[in-house]
């Protein structure tokens, strides 16, 4: 392992992979549920319902949610959290192994259990975002957030396989049974973290809202998650109507189909390792409005391809896109706000995006259904192309009078703290003092983050 790889974080360790082990039981457990839905019968209402109960809560719950990560240290976050979930997965695997499959208050229960997973979700995704930071340097934040989120891709790549294979095998409780261990692995990691995210009492104002009003009140911020708003409804149109298109259009099976998507997200992972490079606001910036016209044009592509290969190809190139504009946003948001908001930041984006994903939803239904296949992405990338133009002439304005820093490397601002070293509080008993701003524990049996801190 070089010494130049961000690999070499021991708590970094840590938290991708137990955050990626996590993600890959959600993803099985999420088509299991679906798998579970259509053989009892319960057609397109009941899948909706499970899918609304995922998302739901992440529209209404996220500026509490961040509230409290902003308010708590992290490492109590992420563990309740991961805890709660090995209940609330223990207590879907029971219903969906004993109750009647066919009733509607199995339904109802296991819609329930669904929407209070996310909820927790919704709690340990900014936890563990805020969190991210404070495991590597300042100037290696970006290639963290890279390698997780490529953790993240590499696990939503496996997770079909899988639950292909445990459903047809073991059956839908016992794949439910291994997102609850998915969940105890992360419990144990979560655990094992030594750094902790200690947020100071009162920094950052105690408003649930500090988060939206923060992206509010930058032009530039606004303008981008704007963007990336309308070509989420893009995406959306992708992940519904990408079946009709392969299918319908030309006539491919089942396994080429899952062949073609299946480039889409190892795609992902690619986009989030080369992402992770961009070190600047300048960059990141950019590097927003490029993801959002790669995904724009091909989307468009997509739609006038003669073949099915040049399908292929262009959902590769929707995949990379993607994968590196969720790292481009997450390094983004770390270099516009402050710790003590950072939590509530993340919780805001989040929040935002899932109700975009929720409309898409509905509005990918509607063009799909009423459109076809190729006007569907046609229209919906062309949009986005539009999108785009608007979102750069902003970054250009906002860039030129230096509102983004300029070519500076990206740092969190108005985080006191001494000349070349990061202001971080010690473990209570340690001889040093706390140094105000942000505000994390620095182990000294932890001869990394020891070393960073000298």
């Amino acid at each position: 392992m070089g010494r130049s790889s961000v690999w070499r974080y021991r708590d970094l360790r840590i938290a991708v992979v137990g955050k990626s082990v996590s993600y890959l039981g959600d993803d099985l457990a999420a088509i299991a549920l679906t798998l579970f839905a259509y053989d009892a019968g319960w057609g397109t209402a009941g899948v909706a319902a499970l899918i609304g109960a995922t998302a739901l809560p992440w529209a209404v719950g996220a500026p509490l949610a961040g509230r409290y990560v902003d308010r708590t240290d992290s490492r109590r976050a992420t563990v309740v959290t991961a805890a709660v979930q090995v209940v609330l997965a223990l207590g879907a695997a029971a219903l969906v192994a004993f109750a009647p499959a066919r009733s509607p208050y199995t339904l109802a229960a296991l819609v329930a259990l669904v929407a209070l997973m996310a909820l927790a979700q919704v709690v340990a995704s900014p936890a563990w975002q805020a969190l991210l930071p404070h495991l590597v340097p300042d100037d290696e934040v970006s290639r963290a957030i890279g390698l997780s989120q490529a953790g993240t891709a590499a696990a939503t790549v496996a997770a079909p396989a899988l639950a292909g294979v445990l459903v047809g095998t073991v059956g839908v409780a016992s794949a439910l049974l291994v997102n609850a261990a998915t969940f105890l692995v992360l419990v144990v990691m979560a655990r094992a973290v030594r750094v902790v995210r200690r947020p100071e009492p009162g920094a950052g104002g105690d408003s649930a809202w500090a988060g939206l009003a923060l992206i509010r009140a930058d032009g530039l911020f606004t303008a981008l998650l704007g963007g990336i708003l309308v070509i989420l409804l893009v995406i959306q149109v992708v992940s519904v109507v990408d079946v009709f298109l392969v299918r319908d259009v030309f006539g491919a099976g089942p396994t080429t189909y899952g062949l073609v998507t299946g480039v889409l997200a190892g795609a992902g992972l690619v986009g989030a390792l080369v992402a992770g490079r961009a070190a600047t606001v300048r960059a990141q910036a950019w590097g927003i409005v490029g993801s959002l016209v790669v995904v724009s044009v091909l989307t468009t592509l997509a739609g006038l391809a003669p073949g099915l290969a040049w399908v292929a190809v262009a959902f590769g190139g929707i995949g990379l896109g993607f994968g590196a504009l969720n790292v481009y946003v997450g390094s983004f948001t770390v270099a516009r706000t402050s710790d003590a908001v950072r939590g509530r930041a993340f919780a805001a984006v989040a929040g935002t995006t899932q109700l975009a994903s929720v409309v898409g939803l509905g509005l990918a239904a509607f063009l799909g259904s009423a459109a076809g296949p190729r006007p569907a992405f046609v229209g919906s990338g062309v949009v986005g192309v539009v999108v785009c133009v608007v979102v750069a002439a902003v970054v250009l304005g906002a860039l030129r009078s230096g509102g983004a820093a300029g070519g500076d490397p990206a740092e969190p601002p108005a985080e006191p703290a001494q000349a070349g070293r990061p202001a971080r509080s010690e473990e209570p008993g340690s001889q040093g003092g706390a140094a105000p701003g942000r505000a994390v524990t620095l182990p000294a049996d932890d001869p990394e983050t020891a070393a960073r801190a000298e």
